[in-house]
C-alpha cells in the first residue's frame, strides 16, 4: 500500500517511539530486578498470589511490548496475524495489571464480601480490552514486508475507559477508607493496623497509591483523547495504546516492590 509523504513521515516518526518505549520497559526490567529479589527474600521466599499476580503481569506486558517491537522493525509475510499478537497480549496484560490494585483494595477493605463483590464486577469491567484484537488492521509498506497499521477503530477506547474508571474508584475508595481509620476507636487489630496512628502502612498505601495512580490516569487520560479523534494518524494511536498499557505496568509493579517491603519490613519489626 502506497504511502503519502505525511504518513510516511508519522510512520518513522513513531517507529522510534515504539523502540523508545520497548527501550524503556527493558530497562526498568533489568533495573528492578534486584528490586524484586530483595522483596522475595523478605518475605520468606513465599509464592503468594500477589506474587503470582506480579510475574504473570510483568510477563504479559513484556509479550506485547516485544511483539510491538518486532511488528516495527522486522518484516513480517502477514501484518494483520502480527497486529493481533500484539493486541491479545494487551488483552490480558491491563487486566492483570489491574488485579494489583484490587488486591490492594481487598486488603484495605478487610475481604469485606460487599466490597469484594463491588471491586470484583468493577474489574470484570477491564475486560473490556477484548475489543483491542477486532480494532487493528494493518498492511505492507510499498514494496516491502514491513508492516504499518492501517486504522484503529475508535472501540478500542473501550478498555482504556474501563481501566481510568476502576483506577479512580479504587484509590478514591482506599483514600477514604484510610482515612476514616484514623476516627475510629475500636479494638479491632486490622482496623489498628492501618490506622493514622501507627502510621508506616497507611502512609505507604497512600504513597504508592498516588505514585501510581496520577501519573497512570494522565496518560490514560492523553490515551483516550488521542484514540477519539479520528484526525490522529494510525500510526501515533497504536504507540500511545502500548506505552499506556507499558507504562501502567511499570509504574504499579514499582509501586508494589515499595509497598511490599515496607508491609515486610513491619510485620519483621513487629515478631521481634
Amino acid at each position: 500500500m502506497p504511502l503519502t509523504t505525511t504518513a510516511a513521515q508519522h510512520l518513522i516518526t513513531a517507529g522510534y517511539i515504539h523502540v523508545v518505549v520497548a527501550t524503556v520497559w527493558f530497562w526498568d526490567a533489568l533495573t528492578s530486578f534486584s528490586e524484586e529479589v530483595e522483596a522475595f527474600r523478605v518475605v520468606g521466599h513465599r509464592m503468594t498470589l500477589p506474587d503470582v499476580i506480579y510475574i504473570l503481569s510483568r510477563t504479559a506486558s513484556g509479550g506485547m511490548i516485544l511483539s510491538d517491537l518486532l511488528f516495527t522493525v522486522m518484516p513480517h509475510s502477514n501484518c494483520n496475524v502480527t497486529t493481533q499478537v500484539v493486541a491479545w497480549f494487551g488483552v490480558f496484560a491491563t487486566p492483570l495489571n489491574t488485579l494489583l490494585f484490587l488486591i490492594r483494595a481487598d486488603a484495605v477493605f478487610n475481604q469485606c464480601a460487599k466490597s469484594r463483590i463491588a471491586f470484583g464486577l468493577l474489574w470484570l469491567s477491564t475486560f473490556a480490552t477484548i475489543t483491542s484484537p477486532f480494532s487493528f488492521t494493518g498492511f505492507h509498506v510499498e514494496h516491502t514486508r514491513y508492516c504499518a497499521l492501517e486504522k484503529v477503530k475508535q472501540y478500542c477506547a473501550a478498555g482504556t475507559i474501563t481501566v481510568a474508571i476502576f483506577d479512580t474508584v479504587v484509590f478514591l475508595s482506599i483514600a477514604y477508607k484510610i482515612a476514616s481509620f484514623s476516627r475510629l476507636d475500636t479494638r479491632d487489630s486490622w482496623s489498628k493496623f492501618f490506622m493514622k496512628g501507627t502510621g508506616e502502612v497507611s502512609s505507604s498505601l497512600l504513597l504508592t497509591g498516588q505514585l501510581y495512580y496520577f501519573p497512570v490516569i494522565t496518560l490514560n487520560t492523553l490515551a483516550i483523547a488521542v484514540l477519539l479523534t479520528p484526525s490522529v494518524s494510525p500510526q501515533y494511536q497504536g504507540v500511545v495504546i502500548v506505552a499506556d498499557v507499558v507504562f501502567q505496568n511499570m509504574m504499579l509493579l514499582a509501586t508494589q516492590i515499595k509497598l511490599d517491603l515496607t508491609m515486610a519490613t513491619i510485620w519483621l519489626s513487629r515478631r521481634l
